[in-house]
């Protein structure tokens, strides 16, 4: 029961949402991970730097011009992190000027607390929090003035099988959800309001199981599920959404014998034209990542594709990205680490012949028994 819920909510954060309002509704600080690039998974990222013992990173990222000069502007950072692996401070500069910093704070069980972000003058121009107490979770972020600029709040169920949800915006209430459970806990209905009180969208769960529609209703997109246990051990999710126009949009996700996923495919339309697919190679403890394929469609045809392969550390080797018109090969990137002495990475660099770019990103690990220690 957990894995599927667990893989439904995968699947619907990461389908495109129906309505842009929704995205706020599950709106969280954001992982400072997302800043820092290293030559692993974004989920092995804490754990490389607790095994490397990692204590500052200094990255800096430039160009060059088409007659292979180094530009001389580029943009760095340095991080700080905690003995959990975890970033505690970000400072940003150029080559010209300081550009502020954010600081980062946590639970004692690792989510994310805060995240207060600092002008280059050192004053607090944002705070953002997150907390779970008596709720799934709740956001606010406020201004240097401690003034509530955001607000959101997502309520737990209560004992009507309804959970209610918040968005406030400037201390107005902007939007309510109301989500209501059958008594399996498996979710029936989304009702949004707007402030006034007055139904803005309804997201419909209850599925026949053929997956049509059954509640017709102008303001009401229906969502459903389809879970098949196959013969080799594997699993396939089918999830449909019909959206106020009435489109389908149809997503299958298979999980290999471990519970990891294997394949991705996103389907529009009844016709199903293919707009995205998701392979992913295991090696043999079916939980090694060893291989990615990406692929993009437009209408129906491929756009470009994205392989990505690991060595035997179960760091990149090697990252390319093939785009496509008409069926031929216009543009080709390559996206690769160059390593030093210590196993750790002293640059990254990104490069498209055809379009004669280049980018580099230059990295200075310093280590807790390193002696280079910086202040």
């Amino acid at each position: 029961m957990t894995l599927r819920l667990t893989l439904f909510t995968f699947c619907f954060l990461f389908v495109a949402q129906v309505n842009a309002q929704d995205y706020y509704k599950y709106r969280k600080v954001t992982d400072p991970f997302v800043f820092l690039e290293l030559p692993v998974l974004d989920a092995k990222k804490k754990q490389y730097i607790i095994d490397n013992n990692i204590r500052k990173v200094d990255t800096k990222r430039y160009g060059f011009k088409k007659n292979g000069k180094q530009k001389k502007y580029f943009y760095g950072n340095r991080f700080f992190f905690n003995s959990n692996g975890q970033i505690l401070e970000i400072l940003g500069k150029t080559n010209k000027k300081f550009l502020g910093s954010s600081s980062y704070t946590y639970y004692d069980d690792g989510r994310l607390e805060s995240h207060s972000y600092f002008n280059r003058k050192g004053e607090l121009e944002k705070f953002h929090r997150q907390h779970f107490e008596g709720v799934k979770r709740a956001y606010v972020q406020l201004n240097a003035d401690s003034d509530t600029l955001l607000y959101v709040v997502r309520g737990l169920q209560n004992e009507d099988n309804k959970a209610v949800d918040f968005y406030y915006k400037k201390g107005k209430l902007q939007y309510r959800w109301v989500n209501e459970y059958d008594e399996a806990d498996k979710l029936q209905q989304v009702t949004m309001f707007k402030g006034n009180g007055k139904v803005k969208y309804i997201w419909d769960y209850r599925c026949n199981e053929e997956g049509k529609e059954i509640l017709k209703h102008k303001d009401t997109t229906t969502i459903c599920t389809r879970i098949t246990d196959n013969e080799d051990g594997t699993t396939t999710y089918i999830y449909q959404n019909i959206n106020e126009k009435g489109e389908l949009i149809k997503t299958i996700n298979r999980l290999n014998k471990s519970g990891k996923m294997e394949h991705y495919r996103k389907l529009k339309g009844v016709e199903e034209v293919i707009a995205y697919e998701y392979d992913i190679e295991y090696d043999d403890d079916d939980s090694t990542i060893t291989n990615t394929l990406t692929k993009y469609y437009r209408k129906g045809i491929l756009r470009s594709v994205t392989d990505k392969t690991f060595d035997a550390d179960h760091h990149f080797d090697s990252d390319v990205t093939t785009k496509f018109k008409k069926g031929a090969i216009v543009s080709e990137s390559i996206r690769r680490y160059e390593y030093g002495p210590d196993g750790l990475p002293t640059m990254l660099v990104r490069e498209n012949k055809k379009d004669k770019y280049k980018g580099v990103t230059e990295y200075e690990f310093i280590t807790k028994t390193g002696s280079n220690d910086m202040n």
